[in-house]
């Protein structure tokens, strides 16, 4: 068997691939031992014919295409490693010549990653990214808690206001006609939540219980419901209850009520802890994508379409993966967003194609500066996967991340470490 590469132009790459006659003639002879039980020929028994009777019977060729298959797969691997290429796609694989006496020859042709050409990438100027921490930061946290662990009372005695509930019955119309969805009871209105229509909110406002008026909006021209986008509409509205949230006192008892701490002071400092920890998280990530945008805005490379197809495939499968543990699919978020696959891929499609350049760019930079896994780091990299889960075993872990896996985020740390490292931070 030999491999010869015949061409590589752009992303593709073109090689024949030889195979002898003698590592033909075994191909056959395996083919036809897969096969043979299925095969019926007159005078014997099924599944009992000779091989060469069944080739004089139904052509020399009979098991070609099934040794071919047979074959292919290893014979693929080889010629990959040997012509030291790096498939991004399937193969294509054309039989050129094929007889028992001169073996096969065959033709494939498959799409490689590309070649990266980088720009500049040590010392890469960015602007300071910064996330302080204030008291102000401190005391919003500690209002949504407060606003989390309010209490729903009755209001019935006032006119609706910010943060007050207001139960309503309504009806749409839209040129004088009711529309479907455009109408509901009892349903209750939290005023400056932003869940309304444009404008429907601000003049529920000033109203109490018993009131009836009319609330005149226009639909957004962005609208997910194309029929409606850009139209006005009226509402015929009921105010049946208005409601507002007793907030609870900001104290030690308060702070008792909502987390394991005994005093408002600790919870305070508990908050400033995990903030703190959430903004060094948020900074260290946009200083991160900062320094990648401005390396792949000045690498050369030309990506191929595949490559960006499976980048949309990983970004459907995230999306659908986080939407399931809200208890939505990606078909249903597609229904609610009026989107098509195709709309999904060309929506996604820019940020797709930055994913897949920045994913080369990395490779690239730990290649020439030899960032590489040692078997020790990946050993680390398990055992803290083992973390808070006694019950799991490291042959269980490694079962489920293979260890290729590990060493590439291990890489791939060590890059984005080094890239903000060399940075120049402009404050």
């Amino acid at each position: 068997m030999s491999f010869a590469l015949r061409k590589k132009e752009g992303n593709t790459a073109t090689f024949e691939v030889v195979i002898s006659a003698k590592e033909f003639a075994d191909a056959r002879t395996r083919a036809y031992n897969k096969k043979v039980s299925k095969i019926s020929i007159p005078g014997f028994r099924k599944g009992k014919a000779p091989k060469s009777i069944i080739e004089k019977y139904y052509g020399e060729d009979i098991f070609f295409d099934d040794a071919i298959n047979l074959v292919f797969p290893s014979i693929y691997e080889g010629a990959v490693k040997e012509l030291e290429l790096e498939p991004v796609d399937r193969p294509n694989a054309e039989v050129e010549d094929a007889s028992s006496a001169e073996g096969v020859v065959l033709k494939v042709e498959v799409t490689c990653k590309p070649e990266v050409n980088l720009g500049k990438y040590k010392g890469i100027e960015i602007p300071e990214i910064d996330y302080t921490l204030t008291d102000d930061d401190i005391d919003a946290e500690l209002q949504f808690m407060q606003q989390r662990n309010g209490r729903i009372i009755s209001a019935d005695d006032k006119v609706v206001a910010v943060d007050d509930i207001a139960v309503i019955d309504f009806k749409g119309y839209i040129d004088g006609k009711a529309f479907e969805g455009g109408s509901a009871e009892n349903y209750q209105l939290e005023i400056g939540s932003g869940s309304f229509i444009p404008g429907f909110e601000e003049q529920i406002k000033g109203h109490k219980k018993g009131d009836d008026f009319d609330v005149s909006v226009t639909f957004p021209k962005d609208y997910n419901a194309a029929e409606y986008a850009g139209k006005p509409a009226v509402f015929k509205v009921s105010i049946k209850e208005v409601k507002q949230r007793e907030l609870p006192a900001l104290d030690d008892e308060f702070a008792k009520d909502v987390s394991e701490f005994d005093t408002l002071d600790e919870l305070k400092k508990s908050i400033r802890t995990t903030k703190s920890k959430e903004n060094e998280r948020k900074q260290r990530s946009e200083t991160e994508d900062s320094i990648i945008d401005a390396i792949i805005e000045d690498m050369e490379v030309d990506i191929p379409e595949v490559m960006v197809k499976e980048e949309l495939v990983r970004i459907a499968q995230n999306m659908d993966n986080n939407m399931r543990q809200q208890g939505m699919s990606l078909e249903q978020y597609f229904q609610m967003a009026d989107l098509t696959a195709e709309g999904f891929a060309e929506e996604f499609r820019e940020k797709a194609l930055n994913q897949v350049k920045a994913n080369l760019a990395i490779e690239e930079i730990a290649g020439l500066e030899n960032f590489t896994a040692s078997e020790d780091e990946i050993d680390q990299q398990y055992q803290k996967s083992l973390k808070g889960q006694p019950q799991t075993k490291i042959d269980e872990i490694k079962a489920i991340i293979p260890a290729e896996t590990i060493a590439r985020n291990i890489r791939v740390t060590k890059v984005l470490d080094f890239l903000i490292n060399s940075a120049i931070i402009k404050k």
